[in-house]
C-alpha cells in the first residue's frame, strides 16, 4: 500500500524509511518540513540558511535511515539534529564578514536589542502560559486584548 493512502503512522513510516522506502522519506519530508523549516529560520535568521540546514538534516536522515527504528521520539530527535547542524552552520557562516554584516542589519532593523528581543519573547511566552490558566472566555478575551490588540468595541463585536 502506498505511504500517502496511509494514515500518518510515524513508526511504520519509520519502518518503511528504515528498509529504504524513497516514497515514505517523501512522506516524512513533507510532513515535518514546514515545521522545522520554520524552526530552522528562526535560529539561522535566514530562510536561505534554513533550507540548506534542512537540506542537509534530511540528507543525514537518509545516510542513517537504518537506525531510524530505534528512535523512540522522533520529531524531538529531528528538531534537536535540526538545531544543532544550524549551529553548526551559524558558527561556519559566521567566520564570513557578510554573514555578520547580515546579522547586524537584522538586528538593526528591529526596534529591540538581542537581550531585549529574548527578554521580551519571555514575557510574551510567560503571558501566554499565565493566560492558559484563565477559563475559556477570560483566555479568550484577554488572547484578544492583549496578544492581538484589540480594542474593546471589537473585542466586544466578536463575542
Amino acid at each position: 500500500m502506498p505511504v500517502d493512502k496511509l494514515t500518518y503512522n510515524e513508526s511504520e513510516i519509520l519502518r518503511r524509511v528504515s528498509e529504504g522506502d524513497e516514497v515514505a522519506f517523501g512522506y516524512l519530508f513533507k510532513h515535518y518540513f514546514d515545521r522545522l523549516f520554520g524552526f530552522a529560520v528562526s535560529v539561522a535568521k535566514s530562510s536561505l540558511l534554513a533550507e540548506d540546514i534542512l537540506q542537509e538534516v534530511f540528507a543525514n536522515v537518509w545516510r542513517h535511515r537504518e537506525q531510524l527504528v530505534k528512535i523512540e521520539k522522533f520529531d524531538r530527535w529531528l528538531f534537536v539534529l535540526t538545531r544543532n547542524h544550524a549551529y553548526k552552520v551559524i558558527r561556519r557562516e559566521a567566520r564570513m564578514p557578510q554573514f555578520a554584516e547580515y546579522l547586524e542589519a537584522h538586528f538593526a532593523l528591529s526596534p529591540y536589542s538581542p537581550e531585549q528581543w529574548l527578554l521580551h519573547k519571555e514575557l510574551l511566552e510567560s503571558l501566554r502560559h499565565a493566560a492558559a490558566t484563565l477559563p475559556p472566555q477570560q483566555q479568550m478575551v484577554f488572547t484578544m486584548s492583549r496578544l492581538q490588540r484589540y480594542s474593546l468595541d471589537e473585542i466586544a463585536t466578536q463575542l
